[in-house]
């Protein structure tokens, strides 16, 4: 029931990350009332699924606008991240191994020489 993992995995990973989390029964905390049945927690499944997209509609709009805007450079505070959490170091890995990181994080794995500009 924690967050924690994916939000330092996507960290690691230079990417942004939130998260939109809804709860959808209340039963486990609250010994004195009846137990919620299936279709009580599909039916606000639902509703929590409509109010996510909303959210997310809402924020991915927001980012729109922020993206274009004076202060558009916080969205790169993640950018060089990742340059401490790859392992083994460039000089451990195998080529081909390299070849296929290359296709999803091109500026750690692409170059000729098998290092980075900041790796060790």
């Amino acid at each position: 029931m924690s967050v924690l993992p994916e939000a330092k995995l996507a960290r690691e990973a230079e990417l942004s990350y939130a998260l939109i989390a809804t709860a959808t029964d209340y039963d486990s905390w609250r010994p004195h009332t009846d137990a919620v049945t299936a279709a009580e927690v599909f039916k606000t499944l639902k509703a929590n699924a409509d109010t996510s997209r909303l959210v997310a509609e809402t924020v991915l709009d927001d980012l729109h606008i922020a993206l274009t805007g004076d202060e558009a450079s916080i969205f790169l505070e993640e950018v060089g991240s990742m340059k401490f959490s790859i392992m083994p170091r460039s000089v451990k890995q195998k080529p081909e191994d390299r070849k296929k990181l290359a296709f999803i994080l091109p500026e750690y794995f692409s170059d000729e020489e098998g290092h980075h500009a900041g790796s060790a």
